[in-house]
């Protein structure tokens, strides 16, 4: 079952583009944000990292064409 918690996992995650970081910051253990990951995933069928990865290389091409 999803949680509120795992998005903001998901949010923290995409800010800093670090599973280490992201369980440091909210102090808990990496599996923990990954099992959130999985959570969301299984829930939305979609790969979260996929989707992560597209979204900053879009965000990329946009800034080197500005």
């Amino acid at each position: 079952m999803l949680k509120l918690q795992d998005l903001m996992y998901l949010k923290k995650l995409a800010d800093l583009k670090s599973f280490t970081k992201t369980s440091s910051f909210f102090n808990v253990s990496q599996p923990t944000i990954s099992y959130a990951i999985k959570r969301i995933e299984e829930e939305f069928n979609i790969e979260v990292i996929y989707l992560i990865r597209t979204l900053l290389k879009q965000l990329f091409i946009k800034v080197q064409i500005n």
